[in-house]
């Protein structure tokens, strides 16, 4: 998306990692809660939510280098503490799930992904690192369209609404975490 954005092929570029230019500037629009991907008969795929300690033994199927979420997911693993074993790396988020449907382990995938295996469960992790900010980004001085900056208005109202809603959502869970804990 890097390059697209520097040969003038397009206005924006919607992405979880940063894009480190001088000439780029970015606005977040939304954080992005990262599951994790379990097997039909898995333990654990009865279960709302989980700590990503519990599964470090596990076996995982992840993205390969060219995909965003390999990174995210290597940097969140990273800072919570854990070196999961992967066993296999695809490119597509559906055959990542089609592998955590045949029980090859699991995987950590992003929440709009939730309804392209309905046999395979999304726990979500409880870990303050499982989250991916993703941001609307363009180039500072080149020249967009009145629809091109309306749009970027629109997606910056859009986002910012449900960002709203998300981390009303967190906190709701945070606390459901405080009230099971002090039973």
């Amino acid at each position: 998306m890097e390059s697209l954005l520097n040969e003038d092929r397009i206005d924006y570029c919607l992405s979880s990692l940063p894009i480190a230019a001088s000439d780029i500037q970015s606005e977040y629009l939304t954080k992005e809660i990262i599951n994790l991907a379990l097997p039909p008969n898995h333990p654990f795929s009865d279960r709302d939510r989980l700590q990503l300690s519990e599964v470090k033994q596990e076996h995982f199927v992840g993205y390969k280098e060219t995909h965003a979420l390999y990174h995210i997911q290597n940097e969140f693993c990273r800072k919570s503490g854990i070196s999961p074993n992967f066993v296999c790396r695809v490119d597509e988020p559906s055959m990542l799930l089609k592998m955590v449907e045949a029980g090859m382990g699991v995987a950590f995938v992003s929440s709009c992904i939730r309804d392209w295996s309905p046999q395979v469960q999304l726990v979500s992790i409880v870990d303050e690192h499982s989250k991916a900010l993703f941001r609307l980004t363009w180039h500072k001085n080149r020249y967009l369209s009145k629809a091109a900056l309306a749009f970027k208005q629109f997606l910056i109202d859009y986002y910012m609404q449900g960002l709203n809603l998300n981390e009303k959502l967190e906190d709701r869970w945070q606390n459901e975490e405080k009230i099971s804990s002090s039973r």
